[in-house]
């Protein structure tokens, strides 16, 4: 399982989404006052880097949502036969620290997912 750091997953996407760009483009502008060599080239490479990290990005990111490591809890749903549904909250950290977080995040999950996975 390829899961970046929160650290290295926030600087690939400033790398990506504008060091890489800024740079290239910084680039292209020189060469065009100066004169300077290879400015196709140097794009060129500057938007595969871009495409190749962009892409590791996305896949890590897939990966965490997966894993369900982005997720603080469950909320479970049960759909009884003669009454409304029923909602029930599952806390996967523990309830004293929960003041402290800036936000919380729940995965819905229907009863029969959840008993089927835990079976």
């Amino acid at each position: 399982m390829f899961i970046l750091r929160d650290k290295s997953h926030n600087f690939l996407m400033k790398l990506v989404l504008i060091v890489i760009p800024a740079t290239s483009f910084l680039y292209l502008g020189f060469a065009q006052i100066f004169g300077l060599p290879g400015e196709t080239l140097v794009l060129a490479v500057a938007a595969f880097i871009s495409l190749v990290l962009g892409l590791c990005i996305d896949f890590s990111s897939r990966q965490y949502e997966l894993s369900g490591a982005a997720y603080d809890g469950q909320i479970v749903v049960t759909t009884p036969e003669d009454g409304p549904k029923l909602f029930s909250l599952r806390l996967d950290g523990d309830l004293e620290t929960l003041d402290q977080k800036a936000s919380i995040r729940f995965m819905v999950v229907p009863q029969e997912d959840l008993v089927a996975e835990e079976v």
